[in-house]
């Protein structure tokens, strides 16, 4: 039964380590008691991390053909005594993932070591006694000998790494916050609550009560970064209306600002930043990358960027600039870096992930590691890439992990001696609940799970769902029994849909890095392989809506990338049986059309959601059914009324199809929600949404850098 791991070797993966030689399994340092067969599995999953390793794999790794046992009962608990190890969860795992009727799959990066051996076999140096220049040559090679043996020791000596040693939870106000993080060295400063009502507080980098910050007379401004002497904010003005905004100087602590000359910077988080000698500011315009001086004079363009810029961060000697990149087209985020002088721009971690998710780079004080988020396996973490090495050093520019899930930490920044990363963390988690009209208010549905896009079966006995923030498809029975998992990453999945006959669901399908646009797919009910509607490459395809007959869908075309004509973005059929692609007549512009389940009527609304249109099948004509803000239209069981919530979710409502008259179901005061803030209906068409319950806090993460 037992297998023989590669001699020699020992694998990293967060804060364990698992020696392939001993069989020993540590953590921290510590060794943790675990079985062989537990370790033997581990072994098997380490060897292929992000692969699926199936049951036969593993019955034929570790019980050979010849050896009887009950093998699904041993490896079911080999698999429980590696949790028991790891300390990992089955329904939320870190490390070691069950998919269903296939095997297992080890999550998570993982770091290979060597261990140095020395055979012991060098042959014996013979020189002949009395000749000085043998004993020349043998200076020469004794001296060679030396350093070779001096750097073997010195290669052969284990690294010295970054480690976490302690975390520090300063916020405990249960507010929604958001970055970037900005510290003065006494204070930190971040976003608290949500747009438009997104205010700038502070807390003490010692942890306490959340304060707001000093009165700021711009309005809806939010800030960009701190001067290095922690004296100003650099800040820009949020608006709805422009993707372009003015740059403010503001100070910290009291004081009138002032305008930075006429600079107009990127509407989106950290798109400015000032050098640590603060003779300079890196700002973002479209594109492009400029700098100009602290009174918005003297500006250059440095260099045309890959994407949009974000995230700036100076080196401490202000000689070079890392930044973030967003990929407008796959959404994938990456770190680059270039001269003060806009040279040799590069990608610092070209193939480290795919598709890369990495952002928010910040350099120590003392220059030696970059600090930057990434999002692997869904779980968004703190690392480290080593920025420098010495003589003879094992330093690479391979990442470090500081920090594992199951919380996500975000819009790192360091204390002024660099001994604390202050770090923004959320662990994404939501409440399904319905509304109950003889209480007048909402409560838990299926035990508040965290799921969303919640869509019922025509007979009300199975839903299909998405689970948050993982937004994996699964369906089950209406009481939550019977799970399936019925996508898988990288597929993402949104807004799915049951055939009429609950043999298939449709949904949006994103496959995360590969450049695609969002497609529709139709999956079995029972489980299998998602399959393209429309192979044919037509463009954004959204919102697909099954006709009452289960032959067709409905479904927006190009609702919200940019078209050539508006001819291009509008509603259309496709039919199931054909794959024949008809556009619905005067739809241009319109998205999220909802097919009424009588099948005589759809609704839609414009790009803006700003009103409600009807098309009548019979007549074939459009007319405005109601005019305000919309969100997530659905349909009554009967095709009597249309629900849906206003855009920014103060009411829920519903409007008569007869004679249009709107009424308002329930308020939703008070009330934050999570993910893409969606609603639904249950089959009694109660209203349905999922209440964010995240934990949402700046922590302290106490950490050595040698």
């Amino acid at each position: 039964m037992k297998t023989d791991p590669a001699p020699g070797t020992r694998v990293r993966f967060g804060i364990f380590e698992a020696d392939l030689r001993s069989g020993e399994l540590r953590r921290d340092g510590l060794k943790i008691k675990i079985q062989e067969l537990p370790f033997q599995v581990l072994v098997s999953l380490l060897e292929r991390p992000g692969e699926v390793v199936t049951r036969e794999d593993l019955r034929k790794r570790l019980w050979p053909a010849d050896t009887f046992v009950d093998f699904e009962h041993g490896l079911s608990k080999a698999i429980n005594k590696l949790r028991e190890a790891l300390g990992d969860d089955a329904s939320n795992p870190r490390f070691v993932e069950t998919l269903t009727r296939r095997g297992y799959r080890f999550l998570g990066p993982v770091e290979r070591t060597d261990h140095t051996s020395s055979t012991g076999n060098e042959e014996p140096v013979h020189v002949r006694q009395g000749a000085p220049s043998s004993r020349r040559w043998v200076m020469v090679a004794a001296g060679v000998l030396a350093a070779l043996l001096a750097g073997a020791y010195w290669l052969s000596r284990p690294s010295t790494r970054p480690e976490v040693t302690g975390m520090v939870q300063l916020t405990n106000d249960g507010q929604a916050k958001s970055g970037p993080l900005l510290s003065d060295g006494s204070r930190i400063y971040f976003g608290e609550g949500n747009i438009p009502s997104l205010e700038m507080a502070q807390v003490s980098v010692h942890g306490g009560e959340v304060a707001p910050a000093a009165a700021i007379s711009v309005p809806q401004a939010f800030p960009l970064d701190i001067s290095p002497d922690g004296s100003e904010f650099l800040m820009t003005q949020f608006t709805t209306t422009a993707d372009m905004a003015p740059v403010w100087v503001v100070p910290v602590l009291a004081g009138s600002p002032r305008r930075v000359g006429n600079l107009m910077v990127n509407l989106n988080p950290q798109t400015a930043a000032w050098s640590q000698d603060m003779q300079r500011i890196a700002f973002a315009r479209g594109d492009d990358l400029y700098t100009a001086s602290p009174d918005g004079t003297d500006a250059k363009k440095l260099v045309s960027l890959p994407g949009d810029g974000f995230g700036f961060h100076w080196s401490p000697d202000s000689s070079c600039l890392d930044i973030s990149v967003l990929n407008k087209k796959t959404g994938a985020q990456s770190l680059w870096e270039l001269r003060a002088d806009g040279t040799n721009l590069h990608q610092l971690l070209p193939g480290w992930s795919n598709p890369p998710a990495e952002c928010c780079g910040v350099w120590t004080p003392d220059g030696k590691y970059l600090v930057f988020q990434a999002t692997r396996n869904g779980v968004t973490a703190l690392w480290a890439l080593p920025q420098t090495t010495g003589l003879f050093s094992r330093a690479s520019r391979q990442p470090i992990q500081l920090t594992t899930g199951p919380m996500d930490m975000l819009s790192p920044v360091l204390s002024r001696d660099g001994k604390r990363i202050f770090s923004l963390g959320i662990q994404p988690r939501g409440k399904l609940v319905r509304y109950d009209a003889r209480s007048k208010s909402f409560v838990p549905y299926l035990g508040g799970a965290s799921i969303e896009d919640v869509d019922f079966s025509k007979n009300g006995k199975w839903i299909a769902y998405l689970s948050y923030p993982q937004n994996s498809l699964w369906r089950s029975k209406a009481d939550g029994s019977s799970k399936l998992q019925l996508t898988f990453p990288p597929l993402q999945a949104l807004l799915p849909r049951w055939s009429p006959d609950g043999k298939q669901v449709a949904f949006i399908g994103l496959k995360l890095g590969e450049g695609e646009a969002v497609k529709i797919y139709v999956v079995p009910a029972d489980g299998g392989e998602p399959e393209r509607v429309l192979p044919q490459d037509t463009g954004e395809e959204t919102d697909p809506v099954w006709s009452p007959d289960g032959n067709r869908l409905v479904f927006s075309k190009n609702s919200f990338v940019e078209v050539r004509s508006l001819q291009e973005r509008d509603i259309e059929v496709v039919d199931l049986r054909t794959r024949q692609v008809t556009p619905v007549p005067g739809s241009e512009g319109l998205y999220s059309a909802r097919w009424s389940p009588d099948g005589r009527y759809l609704v839609a609304m414009p790009r803006d959601s700003t009103r409600l249109t009807l098309f009548d099948f019979k007549s074939q004509k459009w007319q405005e059914l109601v005019k305000m803000a919309i969100g997530f239209p659905s349909w009554s069981r009967d095709s009597k009324y249309v629900y849906f919530n206003d855009a920014s979710n103060t009411a829920f409502y519903r409007v008569r199809v007869r004679d249009r008259k709107v009424e308002q179901v329930a308020s939703l005061a008070g009330m934050t929600m999570a993910g893409e803030q969606w609603t639904g209906l249950a089959p009694d068409d109660s209203p349905m949404l999922l209440l964010d319950t995240s934990i949402d806090e700046i922590y302290a993460v106490d950490w050595t850098a040698p």
